[in-house]
């Protein structure tokens, strides 16, 4: 059965609002699906006003014309649809509250968000599994009880994805923006210089001077926005600590007497070598029984 999806009103001291609708496959049925969306999206900073249906809204984390596009307010409705016996259609109505306009970056940018969702949806907060090996460890486990590393399941993929989508745009837009207050500044004030009358002269080159401060200020701003993003860490994951690599250990380890490894033949490294070979058991040679015939006095054929 599906849900109503109801796009939420906006105040009257809103800018530009940007809506965009998406829409995502999930397994599950839908009263499980709408559990997880929920924690996902308060996983990413909302607050859910309702969950049947889905409706959240985030306030914004910086000024209004900020070129972030994750900075801005938001609103969003999610509609659960059953499409099969274990996957449901999630669609994701956004209202983007910003002082600009929205370009095809921001709207990649929501994409991207609501492919975060849905894997912040897919992946339980807290799994236990070991990231560098793999190991099922407790839910409380600090350490790998195998190889070592810190136990954090930290997040998925998708959404580093989206904080590089979205940085990347904000700091190509500033970028262009700048370079174009600049060169602007440059044509419209060109005239004013050169003309004849020392007060349009003095007020043209006042105006050229604020122009570029300002075009290649907001350029800079872009480049170092885009140099930050990059070099900034995960959010919410660990850094992965392997243990150091002791050679004299691995000596003295080496010259122990192992039972089970002299056990195994000669040019196997692990059990797994010769147990995995009775899964597909090679066709064994016929014996060759060598034929004796009967000592006989007479050689006659007839006998």
């Amino acid at each position: 059965m599906s849900e109503f999806i109801a796009v939420m009103g906006s105040s009257g001291n809103e800018m530009t609002v940007c809506e965009h609708t998406t829409g995502r496959v999930l397994t599950g049925e839908p009263e499980s699906v709408r559990g997880r969306l929920v924690y996902a999206l308060e996983s990413l900073g909302y607050t859910v006003v309702s969950d049947n249906p889905i409706q959240a809204r985030r306030a914004r984390r910086r000024n209004i014309f900020s070129a972030d596009f994750l900075d801005h307010p938001r609103r969003l409705a999610v509609g659960l649809r059953q499409v099969g016996a274990a996957a449901t259609q999630a669609t994701f109505d956004f209202a983007v509250t910003h002082g600009g306009c929205a370009t095809n970056g921001d709207v990649l940018t929501l994409e991207r968000e609501a492919d975060a969702l849905v894997a912040l949806a897919a992946a339980p907060p807290a799994t236990g599994v070991c990231l560098s090996c793999g190991t099922e460890n407790g839910g409380e486990a600090r350490f790998c009880r195998l190889c070592g590393a810190p136990n954090a399941s930290g997040a998925p993929a998708e959404v580093e994805v989206m904080r590089l989508t979205a940085g990347s745009r904000a700091g190509l837009q500033e970028i262009v923006c700048g370079v174009f207050i600049a060169v602007l500044s440059v044509t419209a004030m060109l005239p004013l210089i050169l003309g004849s009358k020392p007060k349009a002269v003095n007020a043209g080159l006042i105006l050229f001077v604020i122009g570029e401060i300002i075009g290649w200020a907001m350029a800079l701003y872009g480049m170092l926005r885009i140099y930050h993003m990059l070099r900034a860490k995960p959010e919410g994951r660990t850094p992965q600590v392997l243990p150091a690599f002791n050679a004299d250990a691995a000596g003295e380890t080496a010259r122990l007497p192992h039972a089970a490894a002299s056990a195994l033949p000669p040019g196997r490294f692990s059990v797994t070598d010769g147990t995995t070979e009775l899964l597909t058991p090679a066709a064994r040679e016929a014996e060759r029984v060598p034929l004796r015939r009967k000592e006989r006095s007479d050689t006659s054929p007839f006998a």
